[in-house]
């Protein structure tokens, strides 16, 4: 099983490859292709954000405390302080149930999904 940091990492990445898609669309004038990939980019940042809220932070917080990277609002600096910070830690906090988290990271991922097919 992938640990934490990698399975919202890569997550990340699917989030990235949609602006990717719309900036590119963008340049290319392609005003079709880049309003779809801005509503896939939003609506694959939105389920990570809630991957994260309601389960990982809310895990977190509950034997951490609300404090820390967890607090984190500026999104230029969002994934980097996760990645770096957040994902880390909680990776190594046995406390957490990794395996648990992770299969309800995926629940959380897969709702989302069925949401926008």
């Amino acid at each position: 099983m992938s640990s934490i940091g990698q399975f919202l990492s890569e997550d990340h990445r699917r989030c990235d490859g949609y602006l990717l898609a719309a900036e590119r669309a963008v340049i290319a004038q392609d005003w079709d292709a880049g309003q779809q990939s801005c509503r896939d980019f939003h609506q694959a940042t939105e389920h990570h954000l809630a991957m994260e809220e309601q389960v990982l932070f809310a895990a977190y917080e509950a034997l951490a405390g609300a404090s820390g990277p967890s607090q984190v609002v500026f999104m230029q600096q969002h994934n980097m302080q996760e990645e770096q910070m957040l994902y880390p830690i909680c990776d190594r906090l046995p406390a957490l149930g990794r395996e648990d988290l992770i299969a309800r990271l995926r629940q959380v991922q897969a709702e989302s999904t069925t949401e926008s097919a």
